[in-house]
């Protein structure tokens, strides 16, 4: 499976102390991380950014698939391919939700895990729950794609949104977008109990009150970057890169 999977890679020379790897959201692929690659901040890290299994350049051998699925796929390819005994994980949207059924299943590699909006409770599932009731997918997912091109058009969102919801199988992303809705508050209380040291980063007025109370109620360490919406890896990168730097300083 691992040498089907297109990545992004930013190498670090020599025997990295850490590993960084980015998991995309729902329609993206690993182009979504494409500013964190560039940015001079990121230059002393090693980072790994996959296309999951249906989207962007890395095809699908099924029709229809799960987050257990994919998460499993995911500890594979990290197993086969890292290069340290520290992996710090980040996940975008699905990727937040993949991310935390990953650190439930407990590597021994995994040392860190930053949860960005991904779900934690049923309010999140915007765009996955919008998917999953529509009568007519396929004529949902071509009114989702103009809506994405208006919005990328008026620079409201990074045009790898767009590029990334052209390459993605459909099948894939209705199947994951029902299991996203299904296990949406299930997400929240795994997320809430992990062992491992995380942290949950959002815009507050991107997530839902649902998950801001679950945030207080649960004392679960985040970040709010006061951005405009979903992506905030994109209009909020300084403060995104300068936050994963002192994440993975702190690392024991």
């Amino acid at each position: 499976m691992s040498s089907e999977i297109h990545w992004n890679l930013h190498q670090k020379d020599g025997e990295p102390d850490v590993e960084i790897w980015l998991l995309h959201g729902l329609g993206d692929s690993s182009k979504t991380w494409a500013n964190l690659f560039a940015h001079p901040g990121m230059s002393g890290l090693q980072l790994t950014a996959p296309d999951l299994p249906g989207f962007g350049l890395t095809p699908s051998n099924v029709d229809e698939t799960s987050l257990d699925h994919v998460a499993h796929e995911v500890i594979e390819l990290i197993d086969d391919r890292r290069r340290s005994e520290s992996i710090f994980l980040v996940g975008h949207s699905m990727g937040g939700d993949l991310g935390t059924l990953i650190a439930q299943s407990q590597p021994s590699w995994l040392r860190q895990f930053v949860n960005v909006e991904g779900n934690l409770t049923e309010g999140d599932t915007f765009i996955s729950k919008a998917a999953s009731e529509s009568s007519d997918f396929n004529d949902w997912f071509e009114g989702f794609i103009q809506t994405i091109q208006v919005l990328t058009d008026q620079g409201i969102i990074d045009e790898s949104c767009m590029k990334s919801l052209q390459q993605c199988s459909r099948s894939i992303f209705l199947s994951l977008a029902l299991d996203m809705v299904r296990r949406a508050n299930e997400m929240g209380t795994i997320f809430s109990s992990l062992e491992i040291d995380t942290s949950y980063w959002y815009s507050a007025n991107s997530i839902s009150q649902q998950t801001l109370q679950l945030l207080t109620e649960q004392n679960i360490k985040s970040i709010d970057f006061k951005g405009k919406g979903h992506w905030i890896m994109h209009d909020k990168t300084d403060e995104f890169v300068n936050a994963l730097n002192v994440f993975v300083d702190n690392l024991d």
